[in-house]
């Protein structure tokens, strides 16, 4: 729910302070007051309202003297009360930064449209160099959205639209898209980034929400019909809410539990779809993967990028964030190819059909992972994996790993 709109009223007549005050919270702002001028001064700062209403004539500081001494980039919009008598003077006091003036007697409903304008230009003015700001200071905006090519703009343009708004959101995008990191983007993006950001399957209690915060909802497609009929009826009012869906299965979600949360659609395209990012995705992925390696940025060859690019990337950007560490991984050890990190389809292996095998096929994995990682010393690989170096031996043996091949050729 949005913040009520903020106003100080500035005059010295109590009837016409009292009258505005109650017209105003009436209509559901929030109003403070001032009699003088010099006090509107000291308590602006501190009170930070979206809109000041200001009398053009009163004793000691006048309200031309009051917006000639506040007026700046980052003090709210003024408007001016006068008299018909009085225009040149409020003409003055626009020309000095007052926003616009207003005749006595006031038309109310004029008056109140007037200051809700000069309220949501100002708010929408301060959330744009909040964004801004963020976005200098580095968000994840530049990883899920990294790339020149139309549907990178678009993704951040629709991004950087649900940030500065608190209704809902929907995301929809194939598995592995990033979702989930789009969906904290926009909260870290948003006037509630100090706020906690809180993810729960679509479907599931999502226990105590902290008022303000924010709410991600995964997997809507996965819930049945009567708990999204639930969700529809009791979508929360405290937290922002973002929900995210797979697009294949974006016909599960009952139409109105959609057009509830679709107040903002944020469509995440698929690595196919946008090939000239790629390339781009891939070193802001690389880039990460080579500090936490604690190793200079690995250099690409012209290969390495035709390779890149001529991948089908069915797993999307989850895969091309697997790719970048095994990148990584091997450029430590001065083995980095891009053809020795990808895996195709045909390349995959089949699901084990039993947990047994399952885990033994984990087992292996994790085992030739860290031999490759440490180029074969047992010591630092059982080391590694936290068991002991006998026990190593003994899994090696019973699973039918092959160290020398494994060390000659990665795999």
């Amino acid at each position: 729910m949005t913040d009520p709109f903020h106003v100080l009223v500035v005059d010295d007549d109590a009837a016409m302070r009292d009258s505005l005050r109650h017209l105003l919270t009436r209509g559901g702002w929030r109003v403070d007051t001032a009699a003088r001028a010099q006090d509107a001064v000291a308590r602006l700062h501190g009170l930070a309202p979206d809109v000041v209403l200001c009398d053009l004539k009163m004793p000691g500081m006048s309200g031309l003297d009051f917006v000639r001494a506040v007026a700046g980039p980052h003090c709210p919009p003024i408007l001016m009360l006068s008299a018909h008598g009085d225009i040149s003077t409020a003409v003055e006091a626009v020309q000095a930064g007052a926003r616009g003036f207003l005749e006595k007697p006031h038309d109310p409903p004029k008056l109140i449209e007037a200051l809700r304008s000069a309220a949501q230009d100002r708010r929408q003015a301060e959330q744009q160099m909040r964004i801004a700001a963020r976005v200098a200071q580095g968000t994840d905006l530049d990883r899920v959205a990294a790339g020149h090519s139309a549907a990178a703009a678009q993704l951040r343009i629709a991004i950087l639209d649900a940030a500065g708004s608190l209704a809902p959101v929907l995301i929809e995008g194939a598995v592995g898209t990033g979702r989930s990191a789009i969906a904290r983007v926009v909260h870290d993006l948003s006037p509630r980034a100090g706020t906690p950001f809180v993810a729960r399957a679509a479907g599931l209690d999502p226990g105590p929400i902290p008022t303000g915060g924010t709410l991600f909802l995964e997997g809507l497609d996965r819930c049945d019909d009567a708990t999204q009929a639930q969700l529809a009826l009791a979508l929360p009012d405290g937290p922002r809410l973002i929900a995210a869906l797979d697009e294949d299965r974006a016909d599960r979600v009952m139409p109105d539990l959609r057009w509830r949360l679709a107040t903002h659609v944020i469509r995440v395209p698929a690595l196919r779809e946008r090939p000239d990012d790629i390339a781009e995705l891939f070193l802001a992925e690389l880039d990460p993967a080579a500090t936490r390696m604690q190793i200079d940025m690995p250099t690409l060859s012209a290969d390495d990028l035709a390779l890149l690019i001529a991948h089908s990337w069915p797993g999307n950007l989850r895969e091309l964030r697997a790719v970048a560490e095994r990148f990584a991984m091997r450029a430590r050890h001065g083995t980095a190819r891009i053809g020795h990190c990808l895996m195709s389809d045909e390349d995959r292996p089949p699901v084990p059909p039993t947990l047994r095998e399952a885990v033994a096929a984990f087992e292996r994995k994790l085992i030739a992972r860290a031999l490759t990682d440490h180029e074969g010393r047992m010591e630092d690989a059982a080391d590694g994996l936290g068991i002991g170096r006998r026990t190593l031996n003994e899994k090696i043996v019973k699973l039918g790993i092959d160290k020398e091949a494994l060390l000659r050729t990665g795999r």
